[in-house]
């Protein structure tokens, strides 16, 4: 038998056929090199295609701009190219018309520049009203960037062709175009030249026999038994052990890959406990069959798949778990896998660089690379193929990670892939080729990874290469809708899908563009496509409610369960969800939206009967777009919602009992009876007690059977455990913690701090900031190391949304670093924030579960050795529950991971539907609810609970809100004698006035009155009040006008006459703080009404108050703020010279020195006259003069500068230690100018002014206590007029320049004195200052705020006292600066006085100087004493009030106790002391000063 020798010859070459093709051959190229940017453009492919001068040689031919750029044709270097410029918009750029066809496949390039920085830049196509994204590039400056890409149409038509940069702020450089069409059978021999070229290769046999001659016509077969070209489907588990499915899928494929079974989340729910064996089963099955696997993945950089210990960990902790995930699972599969997806969806998701830091990807591929050299690392990532407008993951975003990747450096070169995962909807063919193009340019391997298309029945085709196999549901179909817990915390690239598949809502997901929605107000609405996602955009918002809407129906007896995905245009804005029914708002829920990513909003409500209402979103910020897709609304029964609660219960709360009763033998025992009793709950539930259980049998003994948790109400609180300071009494909290450590029942700690002003120890209120931040430091240690191991769990500042009081003196990581203590001292106790109102009021912006999740990231940054153990704490006082929307506020935090207690539950409703809505509303679904922990609840709410003795008098609230605000805050004093202040009962108490129309409404769940239709100033809204002689009464409003800004008056007629109370500059779009006072000369009926100049403007009205004192009541706020603001605590401790206390030894405090600056004006007189200065020096501690130092003084002649008078009288006061304001550089009344300036215009003038500066200034830098500098520049404009309306600007800058250390003031007349004139108002008087404060300097100018107070017959003090208020809350010293009194003699002094002790005890006022210093030639409104320096009745207050507050050489005097200790409460001032011993004869001495920082020093021990 001859044997056949066959030969095998593989033919590498591969020869195109004889005949020419008639086909255009596609351009496979693309330029990625040298980081994409080539210093000249490549010619245009294809010649340009269709596009018309492509690479502009004919200047604009065919070229013009597009929106309103304005462009260019430019030439350097021989390269001619277009440049669109003066972009305002992102489709500002440059543009050329072609004619797009239906059928016809386009592929396109472009060579981009941006002339700064580097910028996305995408290619668009516009067509029949639609936008084609075709591709996009990062473009660089100084080097060109290819863009490709590539289009289909839907039919044929003309498009527009343009660039878009969403940076407005780069021009946009374009050359070398080319747009070339290609038909299907052009594009098909593309594929196949490619697979022949590619996939095929050409194999010669020569059959031979035995003597190597060759054999004719042997029949061949040849059979291929594997596909060369690596094609496969991902599997699960559910292939092992079936052996049809085994079959069918090892004939077919040669790779697959795991759906789950790899993933972190599979292999190790619980930490440290790692399991692949059903992966290793899997593995082993493919390798028997020579099916090669790709390993996915190592790590997901989604945050949704993540295994729920891991989102616990952060720092370190965090960074040796995923060091060991990847060590484990790669060095498990070393060598034996296709390749890994490392760090999947890294280009979408950022999990593991918020944890580790920007180079986190990196890291983990590094990491992946020295446990598996050899193996394949691929970037694993979706829609660079799918979808252009996915700007996240473009092409050239896949470009610069692999970049960044590459950059690892590592023994030998890592080994990297790219790996394009494929979820097609509508496949851009042009476009998936393009970008395989440009992908290729990089010569790495790519593999699609996970094709798929979802796609009607009719068009899809299952053109896999890893083929993602669908999952079907298993099981018997419910009978009532599931609820989804789920929520998504993190801001997503693009939104989920709608829950409930949008439930009612009409086109949830706005796949059908406008079908079901509409215009909300006057916003403009788009509906748009963006990566693949279509959304609605609500834009040229003027109103908050301005937006987009759907109408619903809704039914009584139904709870709706509501969700939406939001995002605004610009940074970030809270967006509220309402539904607006019957002229009523029903607020679903909100979220703090962002732009550039989408946030979900979930929440819910209720309704109180059937029928139709609008579904809308709002945000008081009108600059921002608010962007809407993936909206639903799903009803439930209350069956449903019970079965919620079953199912959530079955599965949370019960677990399966299998017992089994067995004899001595070991065999079964049937008929066995089984009780089984429980003896304690597993779930902590409890109530709050006080000390009253102690010692009541009975009550322990009901309390004890019933709960497992409790918590004190007042025992552990700061203000109980520290009466005293610094005698701290824990015996109370110390018994009711033993009492129920016997019984086994857990505490919960309430509170370290409580953040709420008005429940601090009375003594901390008075205490400096570096004085209260040690007792804070105290407190925390002394509580927290007490009980430290003790309890469930602290409330470690309590209501920190609500208020602010550690923030408003610490700064605002206050919390946060009073959370860090607490864990330090006790790290295994869980630390809660405990916040009302995140589940009972989808109404109250301040503590949504938005506001709470950005409190919780604060603290989850804290660094810590291990991370801190954080909770959230719900209080839970409810009036009338709405729990749909309690429900999704504990889906929302439940998203954190974190353990969720409700911890003061109560409900306040009348009594017979009290039981129903917290045994069956609130306990059940908190209960069931799948991630909620625990509940306590709360027997009293102890905020309304007053502690002690009820106080006689009400106190005086300072604050004063400056900024213009989304909504108002409530009425101050609840409104005092206002009827409905806060308009919650519509026009209950209030009437028109005038022939205004008055309309009552309400937006955003806040309701208020507008009058609109204004003729005169005083059109507007009025209510009738009584006012009483005598009283004195604080004024506030909140306002608003309707557009622009307008100053509006309080304003109350009596008796004909008219009373101004305070005025404000009212805004559009926000809300404004009026605030004043008044009295009045008679009792009797009055009419409040607000008036504007500005008729066109509506007046906005709400959250008015009007509060009467009594003059004991003013007289006790005096004493309570001097007690706080102007005294100090002093405790001495006298020993002898062994150290021990000597006690009764008399004390004696001399004080030498007035602390606050309190002063009086001077003349030249002053000089040489001893009686004066004797009279002077002994009283005043400061000064002002009151000519000696102006302009027409020391410049009387221009050029001739006379500074000699000033120069002794600063000498004279400075031997005195008296300190001196500087009064003044300019004055802007052209009265007071000198004669020769008047004349002077334009330059001439101007350089006087800088030479007047500069030498005062200059003169007396650094010896003045502040300058006022350009003198009553609100009233007058003699500068201003001349030199433009910058010249108080300029001239304090100028100062400031000179003498940068002292402070800079205005000074004005009848901001405190006449709340008529709208002139220098507090509210003109804050408009100038913030003029001031924009100055940019080196370091901050220092300003001040002069306020001169020359009243005139009965001062207004409570309106003064309200201007105070107004302007204290800019944080800026005030100082009264000239006061005086023009008033009839047998009054002047009683209301010179009323002044002065106002000013004083203001705690905002810190220093005075009154303008009464004698003069011969008579004083000007008032002197202080005659010719001989006796004293006056207006004296006489000086040197009462001096006595009072310890001036005129005060003096205390007292005796050490038994522990040698003596302590008084002094004014601020300089103190010497002496301590004398009665039995020894002993006697020391000491001199201290009190300052406003040294409330409570350490004991100053002085030794007798």
């Amino acid at each position: 038998m001859k044997r056949l020798l066959l030969q095998l010859l593989a033919l590498w070459s591969f020869s195109l056929s004889r005949c020419e093709s008639t086909f255009v051959p596609y351009d496979y190229s693309a330029t990625v090199e040298a980081s994409n940017c080539l210093d000249k453009p490549l010619k245009p492919q294809y010649n340009g295609g269709i596009i018309v001068n492509p690479d502009l040689r004919d200047g604009p031919q065919a070229w013009l701009p597009f929106g309103n750029a304005k462009i260019e044709f430019k030439d350097i270097g021989h390269d001619k190219f277009v440049v669109a410029r003066e972009r305002k918009q992102p489709h500002d750029s440059v543009s050329q018309k072609v004619h797009l066809e239906k059928g016809r496949l386009y592929t396109f390039s472009a060579w981009l520049q941006v002339n700064n920085g580097k910028a996305p830049v995408s290619a668009v196509f516009k067509t029949n009203g639609e936008y084609k994204h075709a591709g996009s590039v990062i473009a660089e400056s100084k080097c060109w960037s290819m863009l490709k890409g590539g289009l289909t149409v839907d039919e044929s038509g003309p498009g527009e062709l343009y660039f878009e940069s969403n940076d407005t702020r780069v021009e946009i450089w374009v050359d070398s175009v080319s747009l070339q069409p290609f038909t299907q059978e052009e594009w098909k021999s593309h594929q196949d030249h490619s697979i022949h070229k590619e996939r095929k290769r050409t194999v010669r046999i020569r059959v031979v026999n035995s003597k190597g001659e060759p054999v004719q016509k042997a029949s061949l077969s040849i059979e291929q038994r594997k596909l060369g070209f690596p094609f496969g489907c991902e599997v699960e588990k559910n292939i092992l052990g079936n052996h049809a499915y085994q079959s069918w899928f090892t004939k077919r494929f040669t790779v697959t890959t795991f759906a789950n079974e790899m993933k972190w989340y599979s292999t190790e729910v619980v930490r440290g406990k790692e399991d692949y064996s059903i992966a290793d089963k899997m593995f082993r099955f493919f390798k028997k069959h020579g099916v090669a696997v790709r390993g996915h993945n190592i790590v997901w950089s989604d945050p949704k798949y993540q295994t729920k210990w891991l989102n616990s960990l952060s720092g370190r902790e965090f960074y040796n778990a995923v060091k060991q995930r990847v060590s484990s699972v790669a060095s498990r599969y070393k060598g034996q896998l296709e390749g890994w997806d490392v760090v999947n969806e890294n280009l979408h998701f950022s999990y593991f660089e918020k944890k580790m830091g920007p180079k986190a990807s990196r890291n983990i591929f590094k990491m992946a690379q020295a446990f598996d050299p050899t193996t394949t690392k691929f970037i694993n990532e979706y829609n660079t193929l799918e979808e252009p407008r996915d700007l996240d993951s473009s092409p050239a975003k896949f470009l610069k990670k692999l970049r960044e990747l590459k950059s690892i450096v590592v023994r030998g070169n890592i080994s990297l892939g790219i790996g394009l995962e494929s979820h097609f909807k509508t496949p851009n063919i042009p476009f998936m080729r393009s970008a395989l193009d440009i992908l290729g340019a990089t010569d790495l391997p790519i593999w699609l990874t996970e094709v798929d298309v979802e796609a009607p029945k009719n068009v899809q085709r299952t053109n896999y290469f890893i083929v993602r196999t669908s999952k079907s549901s298993a099981g018997c179909e419910e009978k009532y809708v599931p609820y989804d817990y789920s929520a998504t915390i993190e801001c997503l690239g693009n939104p989920n899908k709608p829950q409930y598949n949008g439930g009612i809502i009409v086109n949830p997901d706005l796949q059908n563009g406008s079908q079901g929605w509409s215009q909300l107000g006057n916003a403009k609405v788009d509906f748009t496509e963006f990566g693949g996602n279509k959304f609605v955009i609500a834009r040229g918002r003027n109103q908050s409610y301005d937006s987009v809407s759907q109408k619903v129906y809704l039914e009584k007896g139904l709870l709706y369960t509501f969700s939406a995905w939001l995002q605004v245009s610009q940074g970030n804005a809270p967006v509220r969800a309402v539904f607006k029914k019957n002229g009523e708002y029903k607020l679903a829920g909100s979220v703090i939206a962002e732009s550039k990513c989408w946030s979900m909003l979930k929440g819910g409500l209720t309704v109180d009967e059937s029928g139709p209402a609008d579904l809308l979103f709002e945000s008081e910020d009108t600059c921002a777009e608010i962007w809407v897709d993936s909206v639903s609304l799903q009803p439930f029964t209350q069956e449903e919602w019970n079965s919620h609660h079953e199912q959530s219960i079955n599965m949370k709360r019960k677990g399966s009992v299998r017992i089994r009763a067995v004899n001595s033998a070991g065999e079964p025992v049937p008929n066995a009876t089984i009780s089984i009793l429980q003896n304690k709950l597993g779930f902590p539930f409890g109530c709050a007690v006080e000390s009253n259980i102690l010692g009541n049998q009975a009550y322990q003994d009901w309390f004890t059977k019933r709960f497992t948790v409790t918590t004190f109400g007042n025992e552990m609180k700061w203000y109980s455990t520290e009466v005293v300071r610094g005698k701290e009494d824990y015996s109370t909290a110390d018994a009711m913690v033993k009492l129920f450590q016997q019984h086994g029942i857990a505490i919960r700690g309430h509170n370290i701090i409580w953040d709420n002003p008005i429940y601090q120890p009375s003594w901390v209120k008075a205490l400096s900031v570096s004085d209260l931040y040690n007792a804070v430091k105290r407190r925390v240690f002394s509580v927290v190391t007490r009980y430290k191991g003790q309890l469930a769990g602290w409330d470690v500042v309590n209501e920190n949304l609500h208020f602010s009081f550690l923030e408003s003196k610490f700064g605002p990581k206050a919390s946060y670093n009073v959370f860090a203590q607490a864990h330090a001292l006790d790290p295994t106790t869980t630390m809660f924030m405990n916040e009302y109102n995140t589940l009972e009021q989808p109404g109250d912006s301040v503590a949504t579960p938005a506001r709470y999740l950005q409190k919780l990231r604060e603290l989850q940054s804290i660094h810590v050795a291990g991370n801190i153990p954080l909770g959230i704490g719900l209080q839970s006082h409810f009036s009338t529950p709405n729990i749909p929307y309690m429900r999704s506020a504990l889906d929302t935090l439940a998203a954190t991971g974190l353990p969720i207690w409700l911890t003061e539950i109560d409900v306040a409703a009348p009594p017979n539907v009290q039981f129903i809505w917290e045994v069956n509303s609130l306990l059940s679904p908190s209960h069931s609810h799948s991630q909620y922990r625990y509940r306590v609840a709360q027997q009293n709410k102890v905020r309304n609970l007053k502690q002690g003795c009820e106080e006689k008098n009400v106190p005086y609230d300072y604050s004063a809100t400056i900024e213009c605000l989304g909504n108002p805050n409530k009425p101050q004093y609840n409104g005092g004698i206002i009827v409905n202040p806060d308009l919650q009962n519509g026009s209950q108490g209030w009437s028109q006035m005038g022939n205004t129309k008055v309309d009552f409404t309400e937006f955003g769940g806040n309701k208020f009155v507008i009058a609109r239709g204004r003729n005169q100033s005083y059109d507007s809204v009025s209510q009738k009040v009584y006012l009483e002689k005598g009283l004195l009464y604080t004024f506030s409003a909140w306002l608003q006008v309707s557009k622009g800004n307008s100053p509006v008056r309080a304003v109350f007629k009596k008796n004909g006459k008219y009373k101004h109370a305070g005025s404000v500059i009212a805004e559009s779009k926000c809300w404004s703080m009026l605030k004043g006072g008044l009295t009045v000369d008679e009792s009797g009926p009055a009419d409040l009404y607000f008036e504007s100049e500005d008729t066109t403007a509506e007046i906005w009205v709400d959250s008015v108050s009007l509060q009467p004192f009594t003059q004991e009541e003013w007289s006790s706020h005096h004493k309570q703020s001097i007690d706080i603001t102007r005294k100090g605590a002093v405790r001495i401790r006298a020993v002898n010279s062994a150290g021990e206390p000597v006690p009764n030894a008399t004390i004696s405090i001399l004080q030498n020195r007035l602390g606050f600056p309190f002063g009086c004006s001077a003349g030249s007189n002053i000089l040489g006259n001893q009686a004066f200065q004797d009279w002077f020096t002994k009283r005043f501690t400061v000064t002002v003069f009151e000519n000696e130092m102006k302009w027409y003084s020391t410049e009387v002649v221009r050029g001739k500068e006379d500074y000699s008078t000033a120069d002794a009288m600063v000498r004279l006061f400075k031997q005195h230690g008296i300190a001196i304001r500087g009064h003044h550089i300019i004055l802007d009344d052209p009265k007071y100018q000198p004669s020769w300036v008047t004349a002077l215009n334009g330059p001439d003038l101007y350089n006087a002014v800088k030479r007047r500066v500069d030498s005062v200034v200059s003169r007396y830098k650094g010896q003045l206590a502040s300058w006022d500098v350009v003198n009553e520049n609100l009233h007058f404009s003699f500068f201003e007029n001349k030199m433009g309306p910058k010249v108080s600007y300029n001239v304090f800058e100028q100062a400031h320049a000179v003498d940068p250390t002292t402070t800079m003031f205005m000074n004005e007349f009848n901001t405190l004195e006449q709340p008529g004139d709208a002139v220098s108002s507090p509210a003109r008087y804050l408009q100038k200052l913030r003029e001031l404060q924009s100055i940019r300097v080196p370091g901050n100018i220092s300003l001040g705020i002069g306020l001169e107070s020359h009243f005139f017959n009965t001062p207004n003090i409570p309106y003064m006292r309200s201007a105070l208020d107004t302007l204290g809350a800019t944080g800026l010293p005030i100082w009264l600066t000239e006061v005086d009194v023009a008033a009839p003699p047998n009054v002047q002094a009683n209301y010179f006085e009323q002044v002065l002790r106002e000013g004083h005890a203001h705690p905002k006022v810190t220093g005075m100087v009154t303008w009464s210093g004698y003069n011969p030639r008579g004083c000007f409104r008032m002197c202080l004493t005659d010719g001989n320096f006796r004293n006056l009745p207006t004296g006489d207050v000086v040197d009462k009030l001096l006595r009072e507050w310890g001036g005129l050489r005060g003096k205390t005097t007292g005796l050490t106790d038994a522990d040698g200790y003596f302590e008084a409460s002094l004014f601020h001032g300089d103190y010497d002391l002496s301590i004398a011993h009665p039995l020894t004869n002993s006697t020391a001495s000491h001199s201290f000063k009190l300052t406003s920082d040294d409330y409570h020093p350490s004991p100053t021990v002085v030794r007798v």
